[in-house]
């Protein structure tokens, strides 16, 4: 059986930059977003499964 995402989001003023790039392991998957925010960018979700979100980079400031 494979994973079936089940998550209910909403964003504001975070837009994909770039194509998702995923990798699988046994009970494992990551997401990798690039992404581009706005600066109240925000956003929530709800799900079955847990999830860890980590910002990599804040970028520049304007």
């Amino acid at each position: 059986m494979s994973f079936r995402p089940a998550v209910t989001s909403f964003l504001s003023e975070i837009r994909p930059a770039a194509p998702l790039v995923y990798a699988c392991w046994h009970g494992v998957v990551a997401d990798l977003w690039r992404v581009e925010a706005g600066r109240d960018g925000h956003g929530a979700y709800t799900a079955r499964d847990p999830r860890f979100v980590v910002v990599l980079d804040e970028g520049k400031t304007r």
